[in-house]
């Protein structure tokens, strides 16, 4: 008979590994962080890019914990939980002398783009949904994040198609205007994917827990407060 592993997080050293994008992790993991802290101060994280490798061959190498990407991407042979939705929007420079409070498809085709360019080659699903219609972008130029999009069209007279809710975080520090695109680009879903032998393992349980806590709080509360409350932390022996 085997025996069940514990996990108590106010003492346990484990260490947990979670692949995703620049773009999840900004949104996301800064709270994840902040709550398994107060829980688990002895946990640590390692917290990789999903542009290294291939990811899900990782998973099922069962090399890291969690593995999110947008759903459509997850293979099925492993169990995986939505965590939450997001749609794409333009960003230009504040005082952008060629668009002004809306965006044409001849003005979107015409103004160069900043793209995120992948060491491997996943399509983004706007990229992907254009080159479905027959449309082609003026790529001008190819970041290596979706984090340095935002300031890469500021000063500029390039456009930026971004995830919303990255949008929205940056355009509250940033010179940016948010522009609905001129086309009806399909929404996507994040999810976090764990490898199927170690669905009952109470350590990955715990994380799985807090980080779908944070994601519903992010679908409630679509602006964060800039400043998060503080919350109480168990004293340390």
């Amino acid at each position: 008979m085997k025996t069940r592993p514990e996990f108590d997080p106010s003492t346990s050293h484990r260490r947990f590994s979670i692949m995703m994008s620049d773009y999840v992790s900004t949104l996301m993991m800064p709270e994840v962080l902040r709550r398994a802290e107060a829980q688990a101060p002895r946990v640590t994280f390692e917290l990789l890019s999903n542009d290294v490798g291939n990811p899900l061959e990782i998973l099922d190498r069962a090399e890291i914990d969690f593995l999110v990407m947008p759903d459509q991407f997850l293979e099925k042979e492993h169990p995986f939980q939505p965590l939450f939705d997001d749609s794409y929007v333009c960003l230009v420079w504040a005082d952008n002398p060629l668009v002004g409070d809306s965006l044409t498809q001849q003005q979107y085709l015409e103004l160069g783009h900043v793209f995120n360019q992948f060491r491997i080659r996943v399509p983004v699903i706007d990229e992907w949904f254009l080159t479905k219609l027959g449309l082609t972008r003026r790529g001008e130029v190819f970041a290596n994040s979706f984090n340095s999009m935002p300031h890469l069209v500021v000063g500029t007279r390039r456009i930026a198609t971004v995830h919303r809710r990255l949008a929205e975080l940056y355009a509250r520090y940033l010179p940016l205007r948010l522009l609905e695109p001129p086309f009806e680009l399909p929404s996507l879903t994040e999810a976090m994917q764990w490898h199927k032998d170690f669905g009952d393992d109470p350590g990955r349980a715990w994380l799985r827990g807090i980080m779908s806590s944070v994601a519903a709080d992010m679908v409630k509360n679509p602006a964060p407060a800039a400043t998060p409350k503080p919350i109480k932390r168990p004293k340390r022996a």
